[in-house]
């Protein structure tokens, strides 16, 4: 679609997914995947310089099948190969069920997506204790933790770029650093790596938990990819090796989940 667009000179794409669709993915991304999260109604893809956008996003799939029918449009078959009994069709049959024993749950789950103000989830006190250090890891989530990640890079005399994979190095109660960790495959790469208070210690709790996977602890194996040359004796103290050119120093880990 990406390539298609580019060629044909275009900027944005339009879905046709409906609140329905965004119910189910909803759904099915918490089921399967762990997670709280569905298709935005838009995206905008750097790499490809385009923007997904999803029009009929609060519209209902009744109200498209309805339509449909006054103005007389014909109907296609679906050309994807999926196209069936899927995982889709059984949680549309679950929602539908639902909605038959709690009518009023059909809005509220839509309403659900834009009620900010209501919202509540554990990721505001998101941390990931160190165990038998004083050390935690922080998640950079919200615009306080984006603040506190930044004014760390100034004190570190680097150029902060805000990037949804940092993480904030606490030492009890007081951010001392930040790091950030980006999966890539079975990948786990280790970059912008500062502390304001540079311990060998720190470094290696941080660098130890790491492999222990606890972050990470469902793609095992994996290997470590430290992308930080400052420390490079420290790293190979603990194992590290050069593997290539473009990644640093790296460490396979084997751990048994």
């Amino acid at each position: 679609i990406n390539k298609a667009a580019n060629d044909l000179g275009c900027n944005k794409v339009a879905f046709a997914h409906h609140a329905d669709d965004a119910m189910e993915t909803l759904l099915m991304n918490e089921i399967y995947g762990g997670r709280y999260a569905t298709f935005e109604p838009k995206m905008h893809l750097k790499r490809a310089n385009i923007t997904f956008i999803r029009p009929l996003i609060l519209v209902r799939e009744s109200q498209i099948r309805r339509m449909c029918e006054e103005e007389g449009l014909k109907k296609f078959s679906s050309h994807c190969p999926n196209d069936g009994y899927t995982q889709r069709t059984e949680i549309k049959s679950m929602l539908d069920e639902l909605y038959k024993k709690y009518p009023m749950s059909k809005d509220n789950f839509l309403h659900m997506l834009t009620n900010y103000k209501n919202e509540a989830s554990w990721s505001e006190n998101l941390f990931y204790k160190i165990e038998k250090t004083n050390l935690s890891l922080k998640p950079v989530i919200s615009k306080d933790d984006a603040l506190i990640d930044a004014s760390i890079f100034t004190k570190a005399n680097k150029k902060y770029k805000e990037n949804d994979e940092h993480y904030i190095i606490y030492k009890k109660n007081k951010p001392i650093g930040t790091i950030k960790l980006e999966l890539v495959s079975n990948n786990l790469n280790v970059s912008n790596f500062y502390l304001l208070d540079e311990k060998s210690q720190i470094v290696e709790n941080i660098v130890f938990y790491l492999e222990n996977g606890v972050l990470f602890k469902d793609i095992f194996p994996y290997r470590i990819n430290i992308l930080d040359t400052k420390r490079n004796a420290l790293y190979k103290k603990l194992g590290y090796k050069k593997k290539t050119q473009r990644t640093g120093l790296s460490k396979d880990i084997r751990v048994l989940k």
